[in-house]
This record gives C-alpha cells, sequence and structure tokens, in this order.
C-alpha cells in the first residue's frame, strides 16, 4: 500500500519540461512511482486541477538560530520550501573559537544565535545541535567567511598572516567534512569586507578540491556593481570553484540597467568554461541593517567606541562628508536610495520609527533626516533595520529571466513575529502568482526548474529537485491559478499565501491548507564526498 496518492495532478518534475498529468505514489519517504496508480494508499490527494512540483528549495536563507526557537521553520513551510539553505552571505554560527566566541555572536546577532552558541567549535557540534531539534523542514548550511575568519583572528583590520590563512582553510576544510554544503561571503559586512581577493581565492581552492559551492554576496551592488561582478567571476577563473552570486540586483537609479551588463558577463564566463551563476529574490526592495549607511572602514570600529563617536558632532560631520563624497566602494544607499526610500523595520529603543521611512520619521520629529538616521543607530546600539526600495522593477525582470538565476528568500526571520521584508515568508508564491501568472515573466515550468532542480543540482543535493522514482517525496501540492503573496512590508510580513494545498516532507504531510500538521520530518543534510 502507498503512503500518499496523488490523483489526476498537474506534473511538474522540475526539469522545466511541460507539465503532464498523471498520479504520483510515495512510500516510506520516496516517490516511488508516477504515472497511471491502480494501488490503494493510505492517503488519497485529489489532484485535479492543481499542479505537484518537487519542494522548492530555498539556496539563500538566513534560518541558522531558527530552529532554536521556531522548529518548524513556519516562514519556509508556508510557501512551499522543504529545503532550507541557510548560512549566505559570510554568517554562520560556527565554527567558533573560545577566545573569539563573542565577537562571532556579536557580529551575527540577526540571525538569532542561540544560548548554546560558544559549544559550537566546530561546525559539525553545530549541526549536531539543529539534528536535535523536531525541525519542520530539511535544512542544510553553508559556512561563513565571517565565522572562519573570526575563529582565526578575531575583527581585526589586516590581511592575514600565511598561518592564519592556512587555519581558516583547516577550519574550511573540516567544516566541508563535517558537513557544510559550501563557503559563503559577505563583503558588504565586517569582516568580509576587510578581506582582499586573493584571501577568497585561497579559501575556495579548498571548495574546488571538495566539489562544492562559494556564495557571495559582492563587495558592491551599485556604483560598482560591474566591477564586484567582475571580481566575483576572477575569483572563479583563480580558483575553479563554482561562484554563485547571491541576491543579484543594481541599487540606485542612476545604476538601473546595469543588471545587462553583469548577466551578459556571467554568460560569458560560463561559455569560457568557468562555473558562475546566482539566485535573487523577486522584490524590488532590499533589506539589512541601517549601519550599512556608514562606509566600510567605519564598522570595522568597535561597536562601543563607534556608538559613542557618533554622538559627537565633529565625528557625525565627517561621517556625513565621507558618505555624500563616496569614498569607498560600497552600496552607499543614502546616495543611491536617499532617506525617502528606507522603510524602518526594526528599532526596539524608538518604536515610533517602525513602520515609518527615515524622512518620515525626521519629519515626525523636526529634525534633518541625516541626523535622524545617525541618531536612530546611536539611540538603537546599531541595531536597527531597514528596507531600502532601491531597484528597477525592470531590472528584477530582467534578472529573473535569465537561465543562470534561481529563486531565493533572503530572508531574516524575527523571533516574535517582528516586522520584517515579506520575501522571509512570500518569495516563492510571489514568482508563481504575480511573474508567472499575471505577468508572464517566465514560464510556470521555468520559473519552477529554478526553485528546485538548479538549486539541488548546484548544492550537489542528491535525490532532491525531481519528481522522479527513487527522489526524496519533498512535493509541494498548488493551484497555479489563484496561488499568491499576501505579506506586505507594513500591515504583516508573515501573512499567509494563498493557493498552497499541501507541502509534503519526506513523505509525510507537513502543512495542509496553510495548517502546520507537527510532522516535524525535516532532516539536517549534511554534504556527502564526491
Amino acid at each position: 500500500m502507498l503512503d500518499i496518492l496523488i490523483k489526476q495532478v498537474k506534473v511538474l518534475d522540475g526539469t522545466g519540461n511541460p507539465g503532464f498529468i498523471a498520479d504520483v505514489g510515495v512510500v516510506k519517504g520516496k516517490i516511488q512511482e508516477v504515472g497511471f496508480i491502480t494501488r490503494k494508499a493510505k492517503l488519497v490527494i485529489d489532484g485535479n486541477g492543481l499542479c505537484v512540483s518537487p519542494g522548492f528549495i530555498d539556496p539563500h536563507a538566513h534560518d541558522e538560530g531558527c530552529p532554536f526557537f521556531d522548529e518548524a521553520v513556519l516562514n519556509k513551510l508556508s510557501q512551499g520550501v522543504t529545503t532550507d539553505i541557510s548560512g549566505n552571505c559570510g554568517q554562520s554560527l560556527a565554527p567558533v573559537s573560545e577566545r573569539y566566541w563573542k565577537e562571532n555572536q556579536s557580529v551575527h546577532a540577526l540571525i538569532n544565535p542561540p544560548e548554546c552558541m560558544h559549544e559550537f567549535t566546530s561546525f559539525g557540534k553545530f549541526l549536531d545541535a539543529v539534528e536535535k531539534k523536531k525541525i519542520g523542514v530539511n535544512m542544510g548550511f553553508l559556512v561563513g567567511h565571517a565565522a572562519l575568519r573570526i575563529a582565526v583572528m578575531g575583527l581585526e583590520n589586516r590581511e592575514p598572516s600565511l598561518a592564519e590563512l592556512e587555519q581558516m582553510k583547516v577550519y574550511l576544510r573540516e567544516s566541508l567534512e563535517q558537513g557544510a554544503l559550501g563557503l559563503s561571503a559577505g563583503l558588504l559586512y565586517p569582516p568580509g569586507s576587510i578581506a582582499k581577493q586573493d584571501e577568497f581565492v585561497e579559501l575556495c581552492k579548498v571548495i574546488k578540491e571538495k566539489n562544492a559551492i562559494f556564495t557571495i554576496h559582492i563587495r558592491d551592488e551599485g556604483d560598482y556593481v560591474i566591477e564586484s561582478v567582475k571580481e566575483a567571476i576572477e575569483i572563479a577563473k583563480r580558483s575553479g570553484a563554482f561562484v554563485n552570486i547571491s541576491h543579484h540586483k543594481a541599487i540606485g537609479k542612476k545604476n538601473w540597467g546595469k543588471v545587462n551588463t553583469t548577466l551578459k558577463m556571467i554568460e560569458e564566463a560560463n561559455q569560457d568554461g568557468l562555473n558562475v551563476g546566482f539566485d535573487q529574490y523577486p522584490y524590488n526592495a532590499n533589506c539589512t541593517y541601517l549601519n550599512t549607511i556608514l562606509p566600510p572602514s567605519y564598522l570595522v570600529r568597535e561597536r562601543e567606541q563607534l556608538v559613542m563617536n557618533l554622538r559627537e558632532s565633529q565625528f557625525r560631520e565627517r561621517v556625513k562628508e565621507d558618505i555624500l563624497a563616496c569614498r569607498e566602494k560600497w552600496d552607499n544607499f543614502v546616495v543611491n536610495v536617499g532617506f525617502a526610500g528606507m522603510l524602518v523595520i526594526k528599532a526596539d529603543k524608538t518604536p515610533d520609527a517602525v513602520g515609518k521611512t527615515v524622512s518620515e520619521y525626521a519629519n515626525a520629529l523636526q529634525k534633518d533626516p541625516f541626523d535622524t538616521a545617525l541618531d536612530l543607530l546611536v539611540d538603537n546600539h546599531l541595531d536597527v533595520i531597514a528596507v531600502y526600495f532601491s531597484m528597477s522593477d525592470d531590472d528584477v525582470e530582467t534578472v529573473m529571466k535569465n537561465p543562470y538565476g534561481m529563486v531565493g528568500t533572503d530572508g531574516i526571520y524575527m523571533k516574535n513575529k517582528e516586522k520584517t521584508h515579506p520575501r522571509v515568508s512570500a518569495s516563492f508564491p510571489r514568482v508563481l502568482g504575480r511573474y508567472v501568472r499575471e505577468k508572464k515573466v517566465l514560464q510556470l515550468e521555468e520559473a519552477i526548474r529554478k526553485m528546485t532542480s538548479l538549486p539541488a543540482q548546484r548544492l550537489h543535493l542528491k535525490n532532491k529537485g525531481l519528481i522522479k522514482e527513487d527522489f526524496d517525496a519533498d512535493l509541494v501540492v498548488f493551484n497555479a491559478n489563484t496561488i499568491m503573496d499576501n505579506a506586505d512590508f507594513i500591515v504583516d510580513s508573515y501573512a499567509p499565501n494563498t493557493g498552497i494545498r499541501y507541502v509534503i516532507v519526506a513523505g509525510e504531510v507537513a502543512l495542509k491548507d496553510n495548517l502546520y500538521t507537527h510532522a516535524a520530518s525535516g532532516q539536517v543534510i549534511r554534504r556527502k564526498e564526491f
């Protein structure tokens, strides 16, 4: 007897090929049969008028701490994600060293480090801790460059010595052997912003050796986006590793359209025999710390000292001058977005600012927007998060059409469902509802490929990403005519999506009509040697 039988459903198998009507049978967590099935099943799902696809794979998540406060990982399960890959942008909770673990905890506060983080002295210990949780989705993890660097040399603003670089490579190799799926880097944030290209090339030689993935939040997505993509491609060329550019975009109106150049660069790199790809979330707004309005050199200072300095008028004037003069290479949201395009979504010490742009909050206080932004950082001890309306809708669609791109969320799941970017809970239905059905930017089958088999291939996720006999029974049953995102920036960042009927993880129904079944059938995915 089958465990689950989905009858007369349109099968979108993940290959990008046209869908077809068939039955899908599941036994013991595996897809056992696809075709016309007459066998009985414990659960029969009427698929008439519905589609079934492989479970969506989010290649760009930040849910490292989520299993320690929301084991179900509902922000992903509710949008059809059955496999969540966290540890992106250089951020991971392991490995930590006894000497510098508090620095790691401080830098990675946004990804919700648990109290037991000091115990994660190896990547394997971190994975062991997650395995003890009853998680609702499959979870795999990248090891962050920031974690490696901090474990070896703290937050020192310098290049590593040869011995320190070798120790970082030892940590990386051990992490990969213990189950990390690859390496990530965030060149906007310290200590990634400190590191030079040579440092990443050396680490990526280990990635090449282990046939893993390197994901990179490039150094600048604004004025220097072309140069920053070139740097990512150069890392691929010099190391031979597969390089995936995170959340690819161009921010700032004067940079809109540059994605046509960067996408061509990625295509040409692949034609030349390199392996370069990217992921993307389907929004025209990004989200990160408000302190990234400061030039990178300011952020390598000790936090307490920076907050103290920002209270001084003379220091503030120098900050303003450095930002407006664009003296460093970074996204420079003040110049490229403006205070009217910065929506504050987290500022615990100044709750009246939440839900307002910096300009709106400044007007309410009858203050200068620049000083208001700096006051927010001081009053909240730098712990402020903002959404930046920075991108062109045309660029979003152009990037989405490119075959080298995967769909991802890049979302931060806040404890107690505090306001956040809606991408954390709605990215995949948004693509299928708004960009496939309404705007016809993609064909349905191609969108599903970008969400399933493409990330499975790049991350070496065995038996995932396709509806095929003996593959894992991670499945999404949805209505292609009604699927839609409902979350927004102001009212509800976690509003339930429409049109997802069943989410099946490891052969068990995990979500039915937006209700969690408490199946807790998710598994930790550890990298296998190839």
